[in-house]
């Protein structure tokens, strides 16, 4: 399937995205997807078992988000693609952004739990996951601000 077709098969607020961040990509600096369970941060591939040239730039950004999350209440993260790190799989957008879009920093985060309560995260976790998750994503949004990288 091209992506023209791939487009066209879209829902509609999958096509309004897709334009929205197609419209956008040279703004973009790091695109990220939230999901749950697992407690992972993934970079990709995750829809073959090799890892993109700028892997280890990828992961090395990954790496200080996972450290401050972490940092927040001791919620241990595996880093890594979810090819290896879970299957191989395709349709993340993770990947769609990377790959099609070009966002070089393109991750999915997998929320906690790991299997206790699965999808049905109890309510008072919901805070402590936000306020650990915000200190993640707010440690790689500073690799852009003070490195004033382009």
């Amino acid at each position: 399937m091209t992506f023209k077709e791939l487009q066209l098969s879209q829902k509609p607020e999958t096509k309004a995205m897709s334009n929205y961040i197609l419209a956008r990509k040279e703004q973009i600096k790091i695109y990220l997807t939230l999901h749950s369970y697992s407690q992972m941060w993934l970079v990709p591939w995750g829809f073959k078992n090799e890892k993109p040239k700028d892997y280890y730039e990828m992961y090395i950004l990954a790496e200080k988000g996972v450290e401050a999350l972490e940092a927040v209440r001791g919620t241990d993260y595996l880093l890594g693609t979810a090819a290896e790190l879970l299957y191989a799989s395709s349709g993340a957008s993770d990947d769609w952004a990377k790959g099609v879009a070009g966002i070089k920093y393109s991750y999915t985060i997998e929320l906690p739990d790991t299997g206790s309560h699965g999808f049905v995260l109890p309510a008072s976790e919901i805070e402590p996951v936000g306020q650990e998750t915000w200190a993640g994503v707010k440690a790689i949004t500073r690799h852009f601000t003070d490195a004033r990288i382009p």
